[in-house]
């Protein structure tokens, strides 16, 4: 009990302390992107963060949220004055406000050292909150640039260190976005001919360079959105040759009008001009998509690819109402597209009502946000239609008085005369209890109430909870005339010492920080100085490692890691770095620096070594793990099954290649291989309501039975087979047992790629063929609009084996597209899933179901017996070759198969084994790359889609490349033909393209090295496994050196340095090993060097990668260190 006590003392002090440093970090940390919101009191704007804590202090006229460059734009002050503008039809005045403005950060300091000034023209009858907050908007930093004008109010753009990279030539100038910027060329005049030139004051794109990337011919054009812009294009010509007039109308005297061509004569040109102008849907580089109507005016697009069509004034003359367009130009139709199947699979979804009349009205709309814009049918009518201008909502409860368009997963809605928010299920997150509220922003929404003269704004949070609030009594405008004479202070910051104000609120915090820190010192100190002797020795402490018998290596023989800086010491033209972090040159640590940082991570995976190596020395605490998995297991095992085999003809089943849906059968008297039920992992979001549906469906076939928690154990301790849906035969005359999968492309929570070409399905899907099962796969949006189509194709499947039943007018679901790896991740930056499933994924798709977490299940007496029976799915044969002609031979050899589509390596034909590859990259953090890629496309102006594919095709190229390089030194060891041209061709969605790449530049780098190094190679591309471990991997190259081995490892990439640059580190007991991409392949020999060692009786003397890239002049050789103590991490991670 004593030791518990101290324990939980421990932990809580922890905590604490963290929670003070996370704390303390808080309120330092500069330019960083925060979650913000306008606040306003007394007339004076700030900002608060999504805890309601101020963090800009209200004082500004106006104010932007931070953006993501860590600024806010701030409007400083504000003086009203007049302007006089002679350039044409004399002097024309017009009222302008002077503005002072800045940028702040989180921290309430400014970015730059001085204010700057621009003018803003104030249109007649214009809201001048509006003109203050747009300027603020569109002065904002985007793609690293923001507005800025010179002296005489000329615009060009800065960066954030305020150089001005593109100069200030032009009249006007909009905010970045894609890539592209609007502005407008200066007024110029043409003095030979008097007139004004054709160019001038006309709007055009430009690139982040200033490049301009389009025509100059708008009178106005948008900012671009998703790759599209509305532009509008002004005629002006010049009566300058005249013109012929066809003769004079003359009325005839039955009312008839005819031209007297004996009357055709000539106008003289007299100069003047014509005018006339034309709208235009344009892409980013103008050039023209389709002209519009001018009966409406548009919006920009939305991130759903409509835009909106609002009625301009001679629209509202003609009675003309709200619309949509989509990226074409076309208009929105009610049903447009839809096939009666996918009209009968919507008309059973819950919240879908009625689509809109083909004729209907619309006085009013919002943008179409989350697959849904409100539209307004009649007097407080407002209801949510989707693009196809159906309605959604809650039966009875579809329609509003007000509503906005959907933000952050919510709308604010109006009911009984308040307001309130619904998510997109259409459920009242917020009850209408407010006057007035705003689009909901990350995390807090703003409300207002009235209450007599009083006025209240609230910032709440999802729970309806008031994280902020302000009262006014009055309410403060901008008042001209006071707001007229300047300020003695205008050319100047108002200086306010925000840094000794910052200190003085948070030096309580450090101070407290530092006494825990302290006490926690002293406590940590006095309990565990008899540990912090046994490590003393050791930099990272772990289970010592041991051979192939067992016995414990000494500790003279594992060589360990030097914590040492990222220096490389050169012996014999080999580079020998050690497992350290790389630092820069400008700020090189002392040694007892490298040694302090390098020690905590240290001590923190030796306290996880520890752990799990104190859980697997005690003798029955696995046996204890493996009881309670099986003791779950029990229970869901069928005593009564019997092992039969499948009696029904293979039928002829038409599939069109590459698209879902699709079935695979076994083939003709197959062994039938027992389940049991019981799952391990989390189901799919629309697994459950399938089997429901399926099992009313088939209530008819009486012999069937539909189950979702079954699954398939054809190997003893290894991950079971889990059918998303199982059909069972009762009886068992034709041996019936059918696995559904419902394939998603991306898991909904982690958003992680799923179910694509090459990930491993192929390979499960044939083995399961191979116990008896036959196996039909469904895409979810199948599964979800087209729910009985589906179920149908199921009846249809078992109509065609079991000739007892019948299932006649069978529809097949439409087809569905199978997707590659990067097809999925953009279907994720798109919200694919999300849209046809109207849901967000706020947690793991059944988060709540019990989920075991280790494979140890033993098989029982039926299930062996089968195993037995079962027939292997074929996989080329590992061809070995002794590069020497020695006759060494491994009985290990014939053991390995691989899978090359899938990279699946399978040992004695049934058990999976893990890629050392795969368990390498457990222990680092995976790429974010819909995070990274979203914010390479709003840093450079591109889609989303393009920066993935664009990556992704370079990953491929080099993956591909590399391998055909790896190939050709095969053939060249094994004095087989080589090549030196590889066609390369990459198809996206956005980026496509063609090459030839060669490699005889890389391969005459080989050949160097192996004329400089004079190896004696024994095998190439040598596939090895650790059956123990159950993890496999193939060695580049294995050469003899004496009685012992050294291994070569060949990279084609730039990036296999160890000097490359340490953003982080790795994790799960690794944190002290650098996240680059050298100490990823060093482990992986590493690890190659334990399973010969281990299964072989091969001694690995030295480990090498040898870099073979064109950018090099030679090639470059890297010495690998030996990790024994990582590995041991590793592999005790593997049987914990």
């Amino acid at each position: 009990m004593k030791q518990l006590i101290e324990s939980l003392c421990i932990k809580n002090l922890f905590a604490i302390f963290f929670t003070l440093l996370l704390l303390l970090a808080s309120c330092t940390q500069r330019n960083k992107f925060q979650d913000s919101y306008v606040i306003e009191v007394d007339g004076k704007k700030g900002l608060i963060d999504s805890l309601g804590n101020v963090i800009v202090e209200p004082r500004f006229v106006e104010i932007t949220p931070i953006m993501r460059n860590g600024y806010a734009t701030v409007i400083i002050d504000t003086i009203m004055t007049h302007r006089c503008d002679s350039t044409i039809l004399g002097n024309t005045y017009y009222e302008v406000i002077k503005v002072k403005y800045g940028y702040v950060n989180g921290s309430d300091k400014f970015l730059f050292q001085e204010p700057s000034f621009s003018e803003i023209k104030v249109p007649a009858e214009s809201n001048i909150d509006y003109l203050l907050l747009d300027f603020c908007e569109n002065h904002s930093f985007s793609n690293g640039l923001a507005v800025v004008e010179n002296k005489t109010f000329l615009c060009g753009y800065r960066n954030i260190k305020g150089d001005t990279i593109i100069p200030c030539i032009y009249s006007d100038a909009k905010i970045f976005s894609e890539n592209r910027a609007v502005v407008q060329k200066p007024f110029s005049w043409d003095s030979i001919k008097n007139r004004v030139n054709p160019g001038s004051n006309k709007y055009g794109f430009i690139d982040n360079n200033g490049k301009e990337v389009s025509k100059f011919n708008f009178i106005s054009l948008n900012t671009l959105r998703r790759n599209r812009s509305i532009g509008v294009i002004g005629y002006t010509s010049y009566n300058d040759d005249g013109y012929e007039i066809e003769g004079d109308l003359e009325k005839n005297a039955d009312g008839s009008i005819t031209i007297d061509k004996s009357k055709r004569r000539k106008i003289e040109g007299d100069g003047s001009p014509e005018f006339g102008w034309s709208i235009y849907l344009v892409d980013e580089n103008s050039n023209i998509i389709k002209q519009l109507s001018m009966l409406q005016s548009y919006s920009n697009f939305s991130n759903d690819d409509i835009a909106v069509a609002i009625p301009a004034l001679l629209g509202d003359f003609f009675g003309i109402g709200f619309d949509f367009i989509d990226k074409n130009g076309n208009n929105l139709k009610p049903l447009a597209g839809l096939s009666n199947a996918q009209l009968d699979s919507l008309s059973q979804l819950d919240l879908v009502r009625a689509a809109l009349p083909k004729d209907i009205n619309i006085l009013d709309a919002t943008r179409f946000t989350n697959g849904f814009a409100a539209v307004k049918l009649g007097d407080e009518a407002w209801v949510f239609v989707d693009k196809h201008l159906i309605v959604y909502g809650k039966e009875g409860e579809e329609v509003f008085q007000d509503a906005g368009p959907f933000s952050n997963g919510i709308a604010a809605v109006k009911k009984n005369s308040q307001w309130g928010y619904i998510d997109d299920k259409f459920d009242f997150i917020i009850p209408c209890q407010y006057d007035s509220c705003c689009q909901a922003g990350r995390n807090l929404s703003k409300v207002y109430q009235s209450q007599d003269k009083v006025k209240i704004t609230s910032y709440i949070d999802r729970n309806n909870k008031i994280v902020w609030q302000n009262t006014e009594y009055n309410q403060i405008s901008l008042n001209r005339e006071d707001n007229s004479k300047p300020k003695s202070d205008w050319g100047k910051w108002n200086i306010v010492d925000y840094e000794q104000e910052s200190a003085t609120s948070y030096s309580w915090l450090i101070i407290l920080i530092v006494i825990v820190f302290i006490f926690l010192l002293l406590f940590i100190v006095g309990k565990n100085s008899k540990k912090r002797k046994a490590l003393k020795n050791s930099p990272i402490p772990c289970k010592q490692a041991e051979d192939s018998k067992g016995k414990a290596i000494p500790e003279s023989a594992s060589s360990p890691v030097r914590p040492t800086s990222g220096t490389m010491k050169k012996s014999n033209g080999t580079v020998k770095p050690s497992v350290s972090p790389n630092y820069s040159r400008t700020q090189q640590p002392t040694e007892t620096q490298k040694n302090t940082n390098l020690e905590s991570p240290r001590s923190s995976a030796a306290d996880k070594s520890s752990q799990i190596n104190s859980r697997l020395s005690k003798p029955n605490n696995k046996g204890q793990i493996v009881s309670v998995i099986n003791d779950g297991y029990q229970p869901g095992i069928i005593p009564e099954q019997k092992i039969f085999q499948t009696n029904y003809p293979v039928p002829n089943v038409k599939q069109k290649e590459g698209y879902y849906c699709f079935v695979l059968f076994p083939k003709t008297e197959t062994i039938v291989f027992p389940y049991r039920k019981r799952r391990i992992e989390k189901r799919g979001y629309t697994e459950t309501g399938f089997e429901t549906k399926l099992r009313a469906s088939l209530a008819e076939f009486i012999n069937y039975k539909v189950l979702g928690d079954v699954c398939i154990l054809p190997v003893e301790d290894a991950h079971p087979y889990e059918p998303d849906i199982a059909i069972i035969e009762k009886e068992h005359h034709l041996g019936i047992r059918i696995d559904i999968e419902i394939d998603e492309p991306y898991t909904g929570y982690e958003q992680k790629a799923i179910h694509f070409i090459g990930c491993g399905d192929e390979y499960r899907d044939a083995n399961l063929c191979n116990l008896g099962w036959i196996v039909i796969r469904f895409s979810e949006k199948q599964v979800y609009t087209e729910t009985e189509k589906c179920i149908g194709y199921v009846k249809h499947i078992l109509s065609l084996i079991d000739n007892t039943l019948s299932h006649t007018n069978f529809i097949s679901p439409q087809a569905d597209k199978r997707w590659t790896s990067t097809e999925a991740v953009i279907m994720a930056a798109k919200g694919y899933r999300e849209a046809y499933l109207h849901h967000q994924f706020n947690k793991p798709e059944d988060a709540d179901n019990a989920r075991l977490t280790t494979s140890d299940i033993k098989q029982t007496k039926l299930e062996k017996e089968a195993a037995k029976h079962v027939q292997t799915v074929a996989l080329p044969q590992n061809k070995i070759l002794n590069i020497d002609d020695s006759a060494t031979k491994y009985s290990l050899d014939n053991r390995l198969r691989f899978e090359p589509k899938e990279h699946i390596y399978v040992l004695d034909g049934v058990l999976q084994l893990k890629a050392v590859s795969d368990v390498v990259a457990h222990f680092f953090r995976p790429f974010n790359i819909l995070e990274q890629s979203d914010r390479y496309a709003y840093k450079n102006g591109m889609s989303q889609t393009e920066v993935i594919e664009m990556w992704d095709a370079k990953g491929v190229e080099s993956r591909d490349v590399g391998t055909f390089l790896h190939e050709q030194i095969e053939n060249y060891l094994k004095g087989k033909r080589m090549l030196s041209d590889y066609p390369f061709e990459y198809n996206g969605e956005v980026v496509n393209y063609k090459k030839t790449v060669s490699i005889e530049k890389e391969f005459s780098y080989f050949l160097d090295f192996m004329r400089d190094s004079e190896v004696k190679p024994f095998r190439s591309e040598w596939r090895i496994f650790d059956e123990k471990n159950k993890i496999a991997g193939t060695i580049d190259l294995i050469c003899r050196n004496g009685s012992q081995f050294d291994i070569y490892d060949w990279k084609r990439s730039t990036k296999a340095s160890p000097n490359a640059t340490v953003w982080q580190y790795g994790t799960n007991g690794l944190e002290h090993v650098p996240d680059i991409s050298f100490y990823k392949y060093a482990l992986q020999q590493n690890l190659y060097k334990y399973i010969l060692e281990s299964n072989y009786g091969i001694k690995i003397n030295k480990m090498y990668l040898i870099v073979l890239h064109h950018e090099y002049e030679r090639y470059v050789k890297y010495e690998v260190p030996r990790m024994d103590k990582e590995i041991t991490i590793i592999l005790n991670s593997l049987n914990y």
